[in-house]
């Protein structure tokens, strides 16, 4: 494959100066802002080149890392567009500019990178693995990796206690009173019962972040397709789509 275009990433360079220069003199916004939007542009930047390091000075190429770089260089680069989206006209016109750049970048780059493997055909994962009474493994249902975990907090956990649902967008502990609900909807695989538990009883936005209602299965954060939105760089939501075309917002 031949060697990425160097002019693509020399343009995005000059892009992300352009970019902070305009959040720099823009007589609206205070210091503290200026200098959180500027470290989001740089963190874009930075993230995309050591995405292109890991796939070109690497020998052989941490195809792994790199694909990690891309997604949070995807990420910062939504959360620029959002910030740039708060300027005038001329932010409208960079923002333009930006998607149209880092995509090119990033196509680039992602095309070294190989796709996820799905499972072999005739041995699908697991729809649930029962690791103990209280811990369970919610596997992706296309390439078998661990998607959503349940497991006791450990003894050095300071935020998060008790019974933990670790998942593919957040980590919240769940209240004595509800474990066992949880725990007897896992043991049966009844994966439907705890999301709209989740959802409607607990009030958790997304419920069951990882699965997907009208499939009926879990993803992982890849297979999901997580997409997260900002707005004037704050995080707003997050929204999956699955590999049958199924959207949904998935945090909020």
């Amino acid at each position: 494959m031949s060697e990425p275009h160097q002019n693509s990433f020399q343009a995005f360079e000059e892009l992300t100066q352009r970019i902070i220069a305009a959040f720099r003199t823009h007589e609206d916004l205070g210091e503290d802002v200026i200098r959180m939007w500027c470290g989001d542009a740089k963190e874009m930047y930075c993230s995309t080149l050591l995405a292109r390091d890991l796939l070109l000075r690497k020998n052989p190429p941490d195809t792994r890392s790199a694909s990690g770089m891309l997604s949070a260089a995807s990420t910062y680069c939504r959360q620029v567009a959002s910030e740039l989206r708060a300027l005038d006209a001329g932010g409208t016109e960079l923002e333009q500019e930006l998607h149209r750049m880092f995509q090119g970048c990033h196509d680039e780059l992602a095309a070294r990178i190989p796709k996820v493997q799905e499972a072999q055909a005739g041995t699908p994962p697991e729809r649930v693995i029962r690791v103990s009474d209280e811990e369970y493994t919610l596997p992706c249902s296309v390439c078998g990796s661990a998607a959503v975990t349940f497991k006791r907090a450990n003894g050095e956990e300071k935020i998060l206690r008790g019974l933990v649902c670790a998942g593919i967008s957040r980590s919240f502990g769940l209240d004595p009173q509800y474990q066992q609900k949880v725990l007897d909807w896992l043991a049966s695989e009844d994966l439907n019962s705890v999301h709209r538990y989740f959802e409607n009883d607990l009030d958790i936005d997304g419920g069951l972040d990882a699965y997907c209602p009208e499939c009926d299965r879990i993803y992982c954060h890849a297979h999901y397709n997580m997409r997260q939105e900002w707005d004037e760089g704050f995080y707003d939501c997050c929204y999956g789509t699955c590999p049958q075309g199924h959207h949904r917002m998935i945090d909020d």
